[in-house]
């Protein structure tokens, strides 16, 4: 949103279909799990806006958190989930970690985006959520296809898979064909392959990058990544211990 627009207010419908022209297709941004992104214009305000508009039968809005704002600007996805799981007087969970929902600003410092599959994590000890399972292939923790439930460690574990995918330069879930059948290979599966059969560092680091990286910078990155994808919920780092980590 321009920086010349004021605090948050209320719109009424009419009001943001002119702003994105009735929801033109040709100003659409994006489509998420529960909904679609438009690009607009406020005239009354003078400032460019990005409108959500959310799908039918979606649960967002159901229970909603009050995500208010971080007094601690600090960089980094990790200082962000920091801030939703242990800061806030509400802990919150995000539910949908993935690097398409990490932006980017001007210093290319991380900010972590999209929370329409966020919820507080006291409602979810209560009751199941369906709605996590529209989490992003390959980025899901494998506690939640049975459980129904979103956890803070379903939110390190796709964490994890960030870091890995900084690591390595892969998607979450690689598509490929052999002999005219189409497979799927999970990221998190992929390195653990590796790293079980005793590879290096080298065969699993961004190929990218050549020989331009440090080997233990690697090595703990990844070390990190696959820490937060344990299969085990219990045994993966909380954000706390996580922050420790990435400061090593």
């Amino acid at each position: 949103m321009d920086e010349s627009c004021p605090n948050p207010r209320k719109f009424s419908y009419q009001t943001l279909a002119c702003a994105t022209n009735n929801f033109s297709e040709k100003d659409k941004l994006g489509e998420g799990a529960t909904g679609s992104v438009f690009k607009g214009f406020l005239r009354e305000l003078s400032c460019s806006v990005a409108v959500k508009r959310i799908a039918f039968g979606s649960k967002y809005g159901d229970s909603p958190p009050d995500m208010g704002s971080a007094k601690d600007h600090r960089p980094g996805l990790a200082s962000a989930l920091l801030y939703l799981h242990e800061e806030r007087e509400q802990s919150v969970l995000h539910c949908d970690i993935k690097s398409d929902n990490i932006l980017l600003d001007s210093n290319f410092g991380p900010k972590l985006c999209d929370f329409g599959l966020a919820r507080p994590a006291e409602d979810e000890q209560e009751s199941g959520y369906p709605t996590v399972l529209t989490g992003a292939p390959g980025y899901l923790a494998p506690e939640c296809k049975t459980s129904g439930k979103a956890t803070k460690e379903s939110d390190i574990y796709s964490f994890g898979v960030v870091v890995l995918q900084m690591a390595c330069g892969k998607p979450a879930v690689e598509q490929f064909q052999e002999n005219g059948m189409k497979f799927e290979l999970k990221l998190v599966d992929w390195v653990c392959e590796k790293i079980e059969r005793g590879e290096n560092v080298s065969a699993v680091a961004d190929p990218r990058l050549g020989l331009s990286y440090d080997e233990k910078e690697m090595e703990q990155l990844i070390f990190v990544g696959l820490s937060c994808v344990n299969p085990n919920p219990y045994d993966r780092p909380s954000i706390w211990e996580l922050i420790k980590m990435l400061k090593c």
